[in-house]
Formats: C-alpha cells, sequence, structure tokens
C-alpha cells in the first residue's frame, strides 16, 4: 500500500481526519503527536471510539508547572521523588491529559487539573528499570467514563499516551 496516496486534513475543531486513496474521507477517528523528529498517531474505525494519542519528551519543568497543570494525586507522588523520576511522572501526567483532552476533543480549553491519573503511575516510580510495552492507567474527571481506557509506554527519553474513549479495548500494534 502507498502510503502517500494518503491525505491528512483537520477539522474545523483541529481533529485530524484521513482521505483515502479514493479521495474520500475515511471513516474512525485519528490522532496525531509529534515532538523533535519523532511521531506517534492511533487510528481505529470503532465506531463511536475517540481516541486522544500524545507524545512528549522527558524534561524536567518548573516547579510552577506541577501547581499550574498537575492535579492533588499527581503532584503528590510526583514530589515525592527527585530527579529524572520526578521529570519522568510529571511528564507522564502531562502527557495523559493531553492524550485525554484530544479523545475528548476539547483541546486545553479545559482546566488540566480536573483530569487526572488515579492508579498506574506508582508501577514506574517503584520500578528499577524501564518497563516495556504498553502499560495501563486508570484516568479520571469530567466527561470521561470511568475509567477510561489509558496507556502509556516509555520510549528512550520520551512517553507515548493513548487514551480511548469507547466500550471496547482497543488493539494496540506497532508499524
Amino acid at each position: 500500500m502507498d502510503l502517500d496516496a494518503f491525505q491528512i486534513e483537520n477539522e474545523a475543531g483541529g481533529q485530524p481526519f484521513i482521505i483515502g486513496p479514493d479521495g474520500r474521507r475515511m471513516e474512525g477517528c485519528l490522532s496525531i503527536s509529534h515532538r523533535e523528529g519523532k511521531a506517534f498517531c492511533a487510528h481505529t474505525i470503532q465506531p463511536g471510539a475517540r481516541l486522544g494519542a500524545d507524545l512528549e519528551k522527558v524534561e524536567k519543568r518548573d516547579p510552577i508547572f506541577l501547581e499550574d497543570y498537575l492535579g492533588a494525586i499527581e503532584r503528590s507522588l510526583a514530589l515525592s521523588f527527585e530527579g529524572d523520576r520526578r521529570d519522568f511522572l510529571v511528564t507522564l501526567a502531562w502527557s495523559a491529559k493531553e492524550a485525554a483532552f484530544k479523545a475528548l476533543g476539547t483541546g486545553l480549553r479545559m482546566d488540566t487539573r480536573k483530569i487526572e491519573i488515579k492508579s498506574g503511575m506508582e508501577e514506574w516510580a517503584s520500578a528499577d528499570h524501564e518497563l516495556q510495552g504498553w502499560q495501563k492507567f486508570e484516568l479520571g474527571g469530567p466527561g470521561l467514563p470511568e475509567p477510561a481506557l489509558s496507556f502509556w509506554q516509555q520510549r528512550g527519553n520520551f512517553v507515548m499516551t493513548l487514551v480511548v474513549l469507547g466500550k471496547e479495548a482497543p488493539v494496540l500494534y506497532e508499524v
């Protein structure tokens, strides 16, 4: 299949969609994220499903960032660590919020502290090595099903998050 035969367009609200080789809009939901020459995208044809994919570089953030953007649970866990572990946990929380807002179709028009990781960060924080593959976490907040289907993966100095709003668990595979 020639990938050049596909086009990515955006709806008025910014959500991307795919135009197929036949020139028609393809069914489904697409989410895209990129940073520093790396990209992550997710697509589903499941009716009614909405996706949010995010890719973030793990980096040190100003302490005021934690107050402005993280919820109480996330802030508390992140502040219980220092250095690289704190940087990773803050990045994971931020990436999860970005993915959730994409899935909700709101962008960053909501208070980011209202969407919060409820569980799943602790596994990484307690591991003494980089976890391999996709890890599940629970995310909650206004407009999200309880719990939203949420996954994260670390790739070197990057974290990818995927939030799926729908009835069935996604099949995760990599190309």
